[in-house]
């Protein structure tokens, strides 16, 4: 209660509970969207009893937590509910926010699950519902990292209590988002450092345009041609390498950049947190024998360590000089976020924490200006978009909007730009087992 703010958490059903969908069984999906409306419409109600105020909600979500907030930002009934939203690292135009193509995987889990009614199914023990899948069979690939089939789904249009009446990527054409105070985030490095096992291109169907079956051969080609030329160039250290960098690029920043430059607010705030210290949890324990620890940057989650209380808090208070600068990055992000619920703007006014004033971003008005968090605080501006982004943004187009004329162009550059073929390291001998392949190619 320092910063007079009351943090609320709640729980909804998740994965096969929260997600699963199938219609003959009458199975809608969404049950976790739904739940988080509940929650809030029961925090709004009763939120004044724990010294909150109901009419100063700001709902804040971390990668898929970001997903549904951001959704709920688009939906009728959620959106009264909420006056700010903190989006951290995730985005409703994710790959992982919606399942376009998720009669495949329901139909894999139902058949292995021996439920062949929906009488049988709701008999089974809860454990029996999440089963191992080692093989994917109910997971898909998207721009070489995978991912659960239990997300959000589409429903059936005109069906009584359905979340979804469009597509997010439609949804940001046509609907307008309440122009409330938002504060969105990515780290600097995300999943780079957690993508080693990704060597090559690997896509299932779930995008909008999976009737056209030539475009992940197209898309694949492309990557091929541009993977070696980059490396060629110096660019990168190795094909995989390029994969990696451009797998976090259409699963995460693209996703989170075309989602912010969309959003028309006075008060749309864009911190890029980079801050590598010791009370990042994923980096420094999560991961810490799969990460080189020597490589800088800010995993996906670290910043949660300098938001709330970091999982080694009791050491660092017991050994505050050798937490110093941890904890006064910690100090200094809390007042920001402290003071974006309270007054819509994380930096009111000058003082002795928050000697930089953090300016709005309007990619409309091209004012692309963000805050950078590392040990120092800097104003930056977002400077021209990389190759990745670049790239991805064509075959974006394609992908959501069957705006393909561009991609044919990207296909004859990528073939003038090839060079033979870079002979392939140990790691690029790295492949998916063939059972895996049959699942997500």
């Amino acid at each position: 209660m320092d910063n007079e703010v009351v943090v609320v958490t709640l729980n909804y059903r998740l994965g096969v509970l929260g997600f699963l969908r199938h219609d003959r069984y009458n199975l809608t999906g969404n049950y976790g969207l739904k739940d988080q409306i509940l929650a809030l419409e029961w925090i709004v109600r009763y939120v004044e009893h724990f010294g909150g105020d109901p009419q100063r909600v700001t709902l804040m979500g971390h990668s898929a937590g970001g997903a549904a907030v951001t959704h709920h930002l688009y939906h009728p009934r959620a959106q009264q509910l909420f006056q700010g939203l903190i989006v951290l690292s995730g985005s409703m135009l994710a790959p992982w926010a919606l399942n376009y193509d998720y009669r495949k995987c329901t139909d894999n889990y139902l058949h292995d699950l021996t439920a062949t009614t929906l009488e049988e199914l709701r008999e089974l023990d809860f454990k029996k519902l999440y089963r191992r899948d080692a093989r994917l069979r109910y997971a898909f690939a998207f721009s070489s990292m995978f991912y659960s089939c239990f997300i959000p789904t589409l429903e059936e249009e005109g069906h009584p209590g359905a979340y979804f009446n469009r597509a997010p990527h439609q949804q940001i054409l046509h609907t307008v988002a309440p122009s409330i105070p938002i504060l969105m985030s990515e780290t600097s490095s995300e999943f780079e450092q957690l993508l080693n096992h990704v060597t090559d291109f690997w896509m299932s169907d779930n995008y909008p345009n999976n009737q056209n079956v030539t475009l992940k051969r197209q898309i694949a080609v492309i990557l091929d041609n541009l993977s070696s030329w980059v490396v060629a160039e110096g660019m990168e250290e190795s094909r995989p390498r390029f994969y990696q960098m451009f797998a976090c690029m259409a699963n995460v920043r693209y996703p989170i950049r075309r989602l912010l430059d969309t959003l028309v607010s006075d008060s749309l705030y864009y911190m890029h947190f980079e801050f590598d210290g010791k009370f990042g949890e994923y980096k420094k324990k999560t991961y810490v024998e799969y990460v080189d620890q020597n490589k800088p940057g800010a995993l996906h989650g670290d910043e949660l360590g300098y938001i709330f209380s970091p999982f080694n808090l009791r050491e660092a208070l017991a050994n505050r000089s050798e937490y110093a600068q941890e904890l006064s990055v910690h100090i200094k992000v809390v007042q920001l976020f402290a003071n974006f619920v309270k007054y819509g703007n994380p930096t009111p006014k000058r003082n002795k924490l928050s000697r930089t004033v953090w300016p709005t971003y309007s990619a409309a008005r091209d004012s692309t200006q963000y805050l950078n968090v590392n040990d120092e605080f800097h104003i930056r501006s977002v400077e021209d978009r990389d190759l990745y982004y670049l790239v991805w943004n064509v075959m974006y187009e394609c992908l959501y909007y069957s705006n393909c004329s561009e991609m044919v162009k990207l296909e004859q550059l990528s073939e003038e730009y090839s060079v033979p073929q870079l002979s392939r390291s140990n790691a690029d001998d790295y492949d998916l087992d063939e059972d895996i392949k049959n699942n997500v190619t």
